[in-house]
């Protein structure tokens, strides 16, 4: 099965050039959606999520960016490194320098959108791609998906196809020296 990306990501913010998730077209819809930071022209996979809710991307993300910006998603990380493309989490970040870390980061974010209407593909779909990337080690450290390792290869094989370079999907993983 042909799983589509969005040609041209969004932004959780008003960046020059971008549009905001918000304003997408498909923002209603349910589907499956990549949370990347540009790195040498590719977009590295921060995160994977799916939504199968009513309120669609918007309200999933929503929820999301909210509980990340309360902290509830707040592990700091060495912030030169993570936009370079290795994370590295630092134990015991203050409150003040999570935030910090997340203003930075917000307008950095790009996010990809894929349209699947059945909850039972959308499931698959995110499981697929978070054990596609398990495989490789760059990709591996770089994910944020809590215990990543739990989610296992699907019964069904999908192609992911996407304009945009997603690095360990449809993108070669970069030599990292």
């Amino acid at each position: 099965m042909r799983i589509e990306f969005c040609a041209t990501p969004y932004t959780f913010v008003d960046v020059p050039g971008f549009t905001t998730v918000w304003n997408a077209p498909q923002c209603r819809e349910r589907g499956v959606y990549l949370w990347c930071l540009e790195q040498q022209g590719a977009y590295l996979i921060n995160y994977v999520g799916m939504t199968a809710g009513r309120d669609g991307f918007t309200g999933r993300l929503w929820t999301e960016l909210r509980d990340w910006r309360a902290g509830w998603y707040a592990a700091g990380v060495d912030l030169e490194r993570f936009t370079a493309g290795q994370r590295v989490v630092l134990p015991d970040c203050s409150p003040d320098v999570i935030n910090a870390q997340r203003i930075a980061l917000e307008p950095l974010y790009r996010i990809f959108l894929s349209s699947i209407p059945d909850p039972t593909t959308t499931r698959q779909v995110e499981s697929f791609i978070v054990y596609s990337l398990m495989q490789h080690p760059y990709t591996a450290q770089y994910l944020g998906n809590k215990k990543p390792e739990r989610y296992k290869r699907p019964p069904i094989e999908f192609e992911i196809a996407s304009a945009a370079p997603l690095i360990g999907l449809t993108a070669a993983i970069p030599v990292v020296t």
